[in-house]
């Protein structure tokens, strides 16, 4: 996925904020203050977005109407991985202590990153629970197999081994 411009970023953030498809009207009246632009300077970054594959574009009347492709959590999520391979080398130790050591984290901050990570832990360690399960499933599956063909007489009680 390509790196968007912050001037094509912006028209982005908007739409989604909007999270509907919307005219060049709608993104004209939702530009920060201050930051004002031409109608067809915003049809110029609509261009530009549609042909990077971000929006489509529809015909509703007289105007065009655009509808986002990519979603937000998408894009955010393959520019913080680029940000972290560029700039921290693929460390998140590295980013989460340039942050602290720059003093950009409260420690509402750090409470709030904490709880973050420990319920990333508890969802994986649902997740190992899971695949072992399976696994002794498959396992059973197997050994139950392989008895039925080995000793056609009887399985001998083969059974699901406990966790």
């Amino acid at each position: 996925m390509k790196r968007l411009p912050d001037s094509e970023l912006e028209i982005m953030m908007i739409i989604w904020d909007l999270d509907k498809p919307v005219t060049r009207f709608e993104i004209e009246e939702r530009m920060e203050e201050g930051r004002k632009l031409s109608p067809t300077t915003i049809l110029s970054f609509l261009s530009r977005l549609q042909e990077k594959g971000f929006l489509e574009v529809r015909k509703a009347g007289k105007n065009n109407v655009y509808h986002a492709l990519i979603g937000r959590e998408d894009y955010m999520r393959a520019e913080s991985r680029n940000i972290l391979k560029r700039l921290y080398r693929n460390s998140a130790k590295n980013f989460l202590a340039a942050l602290y050591d720059g003093d950009s984290l409260s420690g509402e901050d750090l409470k709030e990153l904490e709880d973050y990570i420990s319920t990333k832990r508890k969802e994986r360690q649902g997740w190992g629970e899971y695949f072992w399960m399976c696994w002794r499933v498959i396992l059973w599956f197997l050994l139950r197999s392989f008895c039925c063909i080995c000793f056609p007489e009887g399985c001998g009680g083969v059974t699901v081994p406990d966790g």
